[in-house]
């Protein structure tokens, strides 16, 4: 670094922190003001103590650049630049997204002629003195970034991006209007603030100031038809947050729930045991045999002769005589006997697939029953269930033989209705339905 160039002024942070700021507070309001990354930030400004923030030429700019950084949090000093100053890191802060510091030497580029350019000309806005001065010191207004102000600035003076960079973003600060029409220099205070520039707005008073007429000066216009800006919509960090906090809250309340419904259900599991009686076929019961009906001749009664007294003195009376036999007795009709009903007799075959699939339902019960535990633990007891299949596997119907309890009865019952199918009859079973008794007994340990 030659003399003729070398700073003037150094801004050497320590490494400490304005009272009443953390540290995540100062990396937010710095990444704001030079739009660098808190990683990059954090590399550069707080890895090493001391560290050069910033440099400058003049104490005025200096001044400045020590202010921004306070109001950012940072404890920062001035010194005036010596040998010793290259020993130490130098972090090359700039504010506002603009270049490096360099002396600007740029010719006026009027590229629209507007109705603006009609009525104010050239000298009446970049005179030498005037009243009314508008100056940008580089620092964007809050909510927009570099792009945007680019875009915004690109359509209010209808030039290129290269052309905004070389007349404002090249050297702070930088003086966009100076003039002595007050109307003038509001017209273009309010045009840059509205494309996002923090501009200062001075008059009623003589620009006498050397330093201040050496600062850069701007030669863009402004349009007479000003386009309306594009501001960047700020991010709502707190509105953000609430919706975390609500997703997560949700998240951990399901989470919660399951593992008390996990835990609860191994536990019943554990303490519950269904004992599945040895099951017994149902045996249809014949119809009563019919009663025997006995044919029973009634005898007829026989009355025997009366003997004969011999009459002393009297005549005997004349012997009434008896009734003429019939010829013969009579005969009740003859019932027939009804034939016993034969009791249908079921192949070995048959009673081999009836016990199969026994077995086959009260294995799919026993499973059934590991899975939906019952909802009391006081229903507890023997029930025995008769139930009526249809070739499908579908329940149609649901008798309780006998049963311990109420309770166990009515949640039994209402545990098969939900189950609804259980496995089909094999086909080689014949009868369109088929009669289960399920015996069960329930115990907690």
């Amino acid at each position: 670094m030659t003399d003729a160039h070398a700073p003037r002024y150094s801004i050497i942070f320590d490494g400490k922190l304005v009272a009443g700021v953390s540290r995540q507070t100062a990396l937010d309001n710095l990444v704001h003001l030079t739009n660098q990354s808190e990683e990059e930030l954090l590399d550069s400004l707080f890895s090493v103590k001391p560290v050069i923030a910033a440099q400058a030429d003049n104490y005025h700019l200096a001044d400045q650049f020590k202010d921004k950084f306070r109001h950012a949090g940072l404890i920062v000093h001035t010194e005036a630049y010596n040998t010793s100053h290259d020993d130490i890191v130098n972090a090359d802060l700039s504010f506002g997204h603009y270049a490096p510091l360099k002396t600007q030497h740029q010719q006026p580029n009027f590229i629209v002629n507007t109705q603006a350019n009609k009525t104010w000309q050239e000298s009446d806005i970049h005179q030498a003195k005037g009243k009314y001065v508008v100056t940008f010191n580089g620092q964007l207004k809050e909510g927009f970034n570099r792009k945007q102000v680019l875009a915004n600035l690109c359509s209010l003076t209808n030039h290129t991006e290269q052309d905004v960079l070389e007349n404002i973003f090249s050297t702070v600060p930088v003086i966009l209007c100076q003039t002595d029409n007050p109307e003038l220099a509001s017209s273009y205070h309010e045009g840059f603030e509205q494309a996002g520039l923090d501009v200062s707005q001075s008059g009623n008073q003589q620009i006498e100031d050397p330093e201040a007429e050496a600062d850069a000066r701007s030669h863009l216009l402004i349009r007479d038809d000003k386009p309306s800006p594009r501001p960047v919509k700020k991010v709502q960090r707190f509105t953000y947050a609430l919706y975390a906090l609500a997703i997560f809250s949700c998240v951990s309340w399901i989470a919660i729930y399951q593992l008390i419904d996990n835990y609860l259900k191994k536990d019943v599991a554990k303490s519950i045991q269904v004992e599945l009686v040895q099951y017994k076929p149902v045996e249809k019961k014949p119809p009563p045999e019919p009663v025997k009906t006995q044919i029973v001749t009634k005898p007829i009664p026989v009355k025997a002769k009366p003997v004969e007294k011999k009459a002393v003195k009297k005549q005997p009376p004349k012997p009434v005589e008896p009734p003429p036999k019939p010829a013969h007795p009579p005969v009740e009709p003859v019932k027939k006997e009804q034939p016993k009903p034969v009791k249908k007799q079921e192949s070995k075959e048959q009673q081999k697939l009836k016990g199969e699939y026994n077995l086959q339902l009260l294995t799919w019960f026993a499973q059934f029953q590991q899975v939906n535990q019952l909802e009391s633990k006081y229903a507890e007891g023997e029930i025995t269930l008769r139930l009526t299949i249809a070739r499908n596997g579908e329940i149609k119907h649901i008798d309780v033989v006998k049963s311990s309890s109420e309770e166990l009865q009515r949640i039994v019952v209402m545990q098969l209705r939900k189950a609804k199918t259980v496995p089909g009859i094999p086909v080689k079973i014949t009868g369109e339905e088929y009669v289960f008794d399920l015996p069960l007994r329930y115990r907690f340990d």
